[in-house]
């Protein structure tokens, strides 16, 4: 499966070394790597990607929030989940963290089986999310044919589009009246494990269970009806067994004179916040 590395950040040594042993106990092949000082960290992660990071709220000079913006900052690790220990009672700090960009929380002091198990679970998250990102640019490789791109912007404006669709890492797909595809940059492709060109003239929706076929087919329906966007609404997607969440929007798609010919759909994930706010609703 390969190795995974996890960063754990906290100025007192004995954490260190609970987390270290906790994280490690999980899988011989995860690398941990401790440090007490929060700055020495962002050095480290510098030149280092981790795949989970455990910090302490309280520390001296940089608390976890602005350690986690810090971190938030970096390309690299911009979307690599980040786990705030927190004492009971500080609400407050924990939705400072949040607005930092923290995937999820732990309370100090902090239980075994609770630690493992929310590391074991963003590890996975981690792992899937690499996946995707690595389907994703696979397929832009890949040589790419959109009818309805050259038809609306010609062929140069066609595969411009599609570069610029590919790049972002969002899904986005086209479908017609009937709800076949015609277009599907390279993150839906990824998610839907297909290339972008087997995807087209197939009912994407359908690929993740007939239940979320029908909730998108009504959706669908609202648009080409209504010929305006509709509210975006949360949806869920089970990929290599992690629950995504995602904020889809949708909004008709119109041909060269004006009519709407489908449906353009665009979902953000947004897993990893709704994971914080379960876990800080709770707290």
């Amino acid at each position: 499966m390969g190795t995974q590395h996890v960063l754990i950040v906290d100025d007192r040594p004995t954490n260190q070394n609970i987390f270290a042993k906790l994280t490690s106990a999980l899988d011989p092949e995860i690398e941990v790597k401790t440090c007490g000082d929060p700055r020495a960290a962002l050095t480290l992660i510098d030149a280092w990607t981790p795949d989970l990071i455990i910090v302490d709220y309280s520390m001296p000079e940089m608390n976890g929030a602005e350690f986690t913006r810090e971190v938030r900052r970096r390309p690299a690790t911009h979307e690599v989940p980040i786990v705030v220990i927190t004492a009971y009672d500080d609400r407050d700090f924990r939705l400072s963290a949040l607005e930092a960009g923290a995937t999820d929380f732990l309370q100090s002091p902090v239980d075994r089986r609770e630690f493992q198990s929310r590391a074991r679970a963003l590890l996975a998250f981690r792992r899937q999310q690499l996946t995707v990102q690595s389907r994703a640019e696979e397929y832009e490789t890949q040589a790419r044919t959109s009818t309805l791109a050259a038809e609306l912007f010609g062929d140069a404006g066609g595969a411009v589009l599609s570069q610029v669709l590919d790049g972002i890492p969002v899904m986005i797909a086209a479908t017609d009246r009937d709800g076949r595809c015609l277009f599907v940059n390279a993150h839906q492709a990824a998610i839907s494990r297909h290339a972008p060109s087997a995807l087209v003239g197939t009912r994407i929706a359908d690929m993740f269970g007939p239940e979320r076929g029908r909730r998108d087919r009504e959706a669908d329906a609202r648009v080409l009806v209504g010929g305006r966007p509709i509210p975006a609404y949360e949806d869920q997607i089970e990929h290599d067994g992690v629950r995504l969440v995602y904020l889809t929007h949708k909004a008709p798609l119109r041909g060269p004179a004006g009519e709407v010919i489908g449906v353009l759909t665009s979902a953000v994930d947004i897993t990893a916040r709704k994971r914080a706010e379960t876990h800080l609703h709770h707290m």
